[in-house]
């Protein structure tokens, strides 16, 4: 059941937060744990311009029909901050409740708005019908929900982004991928064997291409990027594409991952993707513009 597999997935991120708070030495609080989680979540929505998203779960976790059409429209900075500040009196659950959940108290069948509320919360979902479709039916082909995997420019982050394959009236396709800095809209072509994906945010342009073959339902897909930097250095590396379910409950995204030197926690990352994204320059090339002033052979030899 979807139900019971998003329980799962919320006490295995709420004993991970626990873990985490005993190692920084806080106190940790279910109820302040999701009030954070939420707050993310409406900030990602906001900041990648999903105000049909935001509206949504706005619309699912107010707890009056005045809060909700007090916010069903935030569209500016100060709309998001005050929202934000009354999140813990006007959209969380009781904490009551969200103990009795995560201590595995089932004596009773929760109320709709508690579904939502854990599924937009721990799910990556804009609500828990949303969660129960990306359960129960598995996406054939290229389409639907994706994270993407790949090592960043500066070395010392691994970086997890979404992006969602859709297609258009035309039959075409398109995809989107959101950071929490940018968004990307993109043309999705299927040649070979291969999907490619070419993103324009018009200030820079990516490509990605991975090996699909004629597997009807992807899981995983290994490919490349490749593109320029900000100050304008080509630079191209290994990039994966991975289904939501595929990665630990833990992990947020979109988000970062420090790589340092023997002690990155890699927060139930498969040892196979470790091994691919540990070592930076084995997963990522980039030109040196200091060295191709010239253009010519004279650059290469120091």
């Amino acid at each position: 059941m979807a139900w019971q597999k998003l329980l799962e997935t919320a006490r295995q991120i709420d004993k991970l937060a626990k873990e985490e708070a005993k190692k920084r030495n806080k106190v940790y609080s279910a109820l302040d744990e999701a009030e954070k989680r939420l707050k993310e979540v409406f900030e990602v929505d906001f900041k990648l311009q999903d105000f049909t998203s935001l509206d949504k779960k706005v619309e699912k976790l107010a707890k009056t029909k005045a809060i909700q059409k007090k916010y069903s429209s935030v569209r500016t900075k100060p709309q998001l901050d005050l929202l934000l500040e009354d999140i813990l009196e006007h959209f969380l659950i009781e904490g009551k409740t969200l103990a009795a959940i995560l201590d595995n108290d089932t004596s009773r069948n929760p109320y709709q708005r508690t579904k939502d509320f854990m599924a937009i919360t721990y799910g990556n979902a804009t609500d828990f019908e949303d969660y129960e479709k990306q359960q129960a039916t598995p996406i054939v082909g290229f389409e639907g929900k994706w994270i993407s995997i790949v090592r960043s420019n500066n070395r010392q982050d691994l970086l997890f982004a979404s992006i969602l394959i859709s297609k258009n009236e035309d039959n075409t396709y398109k995809a989107v991928m959101g950071s929490k800095d940018n968004q990307f809209n993109g043309k999705v072509y299927e040649l070979n064997g291969c999907l490619q994906l070419l993103f324009d945010n018009g200030e820079k342009m990516l490509l990605l291409s991975f090996r699909i073959g004629k597997i009807k339902i992807p899981k995983l897909l290994q490919g490349t990027f490749s593109g320029i930097t900000s100050g304008g250095a080509p630079i191209a590396g290994i990039e994966w594409l991975v289904r939501p379910s595929e990665l630990p409950p833990g992990l947020k995204v979109p988000d970062k991952l420090k790589i340092s030197n023997g002690e990155t926690d890699w927060k139930g990352l498969p040892e196979e993707l470790q091994t691919v994204f540990n070592d930076f320059d084995k997963c990522y090339f980039k030109i040196n513009i200091d060295k191709t002033n010239n253009c010519s052979w004279d650059d290469l030899r120091g």
